[in-house]
């Protein structure tokens, strides 16, 4: 997390909206530090997925095809 810090600041004194889709079983970034990156980026909407991974978007489609066909729309 160290490393990408500069990064999520960056990314978060931007002013633009983002989403996040994160599980609760990531190896690569794990949850435990979602809280931290949440309050790098204010703007962006956090979806939390119970038992996913590191590729959540494909191991659990349809749950996160709605949020992000929400968010793309404009409507999350």
């Amino acid at each position: 997390m160290q490393h990408m810090e500069a990064v999520y600041q960056r990314v978060g004194r931007q002013d633009r909206e983002g989403i996040l889709f994160w599980g609760t079983d990531d190896k690569v970034l794990p949850y435990a530090i979602s809280e931290r990156v949440r309050a790098l980026l204010p703007r962006f909407a956090f979806h939390a997925f119970e038992g996913g991974s590191h590729t959540v978007n494909y191991q659990m489609p349809q749950q996160v095809t709605p949020l992000l066909v929400a968010f793309l729309n404009g409507q999350a």
